[in-house]
């Protein structure tokens, strides 16, 4: 679990770098700052987007193959396995 936290927040703590580093902000600014955290909200609110549209994929895929398939006895069309 320890890992997992941790390469959450390198990935986080890079976000960041970029954010303000194609931003080009000055973080010792006032209006930098505010900027950042502007930048940075957002881009972890299209994360956040980003992760649910992925799960809610995940979920509603067919991970199961059809009974029809496993239950055949005839499989002459499949491909004869190797040695």
């Amino acid at each position: 679990m320890r890992i997992i936290i941790g390469l959450i927040l390198v990935f986080m703590f890079f976000g960041a770098f970029f954010i303000v580093s194609n931003h080009n902000l000055n973080l010792n600014e006032k209006e930098n700052r505010i900027e950042f955290a502007r930048a940075y909200y957002s881009w972890l609110v299209d994360m956040a987007g980003s992760v649910k549209s992925v799960t809610g994929a995940a979920i509603r895929a067919e991970w199961v193959p059809d009974k029809e398939i496993n239950n055949s006895k005839d499989n002459s069309d499949l491909p004869p396995m190797p040695n």
